[in-house]
């Protein structure tokens, strides 16, 4: 348990023990709510138009969502709160034409991705260490540690089967057979950079696309694939450890993990989306260049 959670968890105690109303007792009483409400194992109210895969991360998200607006009130996780609130003011992700941002592709990040305390904590590895003590069910727990666990990639399209998308990740060669909620189901060949979360259920084999894709219209896969080799290093880790990493996504290729869930900086890949756009669509957004060629990417100044 991290440093953070820890403090939350020490404060929910104490809270529970005493029996005197708290912040953390609203935040009980906001789950039990939602539980009631939109429940992931459930067929929930606002989600019965969605395919059952995506309203289970949908509900989840929308748990989250709740939890972190209270928790980063808390002086725990002010570190937290000037982090996410810097990269809002920045970058201003709601989507063309006002931002290249798309909004679900920031909340995962923001929920999942963006580390913060001494030991690195998510608003999702919090909530997985101090879920038990708000009284969020296994149902939300286990949606939560899959997408605690996922990331974005970048990914070849292997062609359509039906009204799904095959995928195979550069380096990890890992494939999968998704939805794609946004309604963009592309062609063969084109490279997306996008969320990829696996099938929550166990009789399904239906992953979800969560964010809207970002298409890579230039460069190519092997400019992509050298990008990554070149890259990977410099997060410190090794390209090929054989070990079982705890993403969901990709076993193996830590760093090929680190670099895509965090980058090589905070706004490592914020920053790319930004200077690398070129135009959209309501269901997709393209992008062109590489992070480390600015003479590539079409928003790039002369001192980046």
């Amino acid at each position: 348990m991290g440093t953070i959670a820890e403090k939350l968890k020490h404060h929910l105690t104490r809270a529970r023990t005493k029996r005197q109303p708290t912040s953390f007792s609203k935040l009980r009483r906001l789950v039990r709510h939602i539980e009631d409400e939109i429940g992931p194992a459930k067929s929930p109210h606002g989600l019965r138009g969605y395919h059952p895969n995506h309203a289970v991360y949908l509900a989840t998200q929308n748990m989250v969502s709740y939890l972190a607006e209270e928790l980063s009130a808390l002086p725990e996780l002010h570190e937290y709160a000037e982090i996410v609130g810097q990269a809002e003011d920045e970058y201003m992700p709601d989507g063309p034409p006002y931002s290249p941002l798309i909004r679900s592709y920031f909340t995962t990040w923001a929920f999942f991705d963006a580390p913060f305390g001494p030991d690195r904590e998510t608003i999702g590895s919090c909530l997985l260490d101090i879920g038990p003590d708000l009284g969020l069910s296994a149902d939300y727990m286990a949606a939560i540690r899959l997408m605690q666990r996922s990331r974005m990639g970048i990914y070849e399209h292997h062609g359509v089967v039906g009204e799904r998308v095959r995928l195979q990740e550069l380096i990890s060669e890992q494939s999968y057979t998704c939805l794609v909620p946004a309604g963009y189901l592309g062609q063969a060949s084109e490279l997306w950079y996008a969320r990829v979360l696996p099938p929550p259920f166990a009789d399904s084999d239906d992953s979800v696309v969560f964010t809207t894709p970002y298409c890579l219209i230039a460069p190519g896969k092997r400019e992509w694939t050298a990008f990554l080799d070149r890259t990977m290093p410099k997060t410190g880790l090794s390209r090929n450890t054989p070990a079982l990493t705890e993403t969901g996504i990709v076993t193996g290729y830590p760093a090929l993990e680190v670099l895509m869930k965090y980058g090589l900086s905070p706004n490592y890949w914020h920053e790319f989306i930004f200077l690398a756009y070129f135009n959209y669509r309501s269901n997709v957004v393209f992008l062109t260049g590489l992070p480390d060629v600015p003479e590539s990417l079409p928003h790039a100044s002369d001192d980046d």
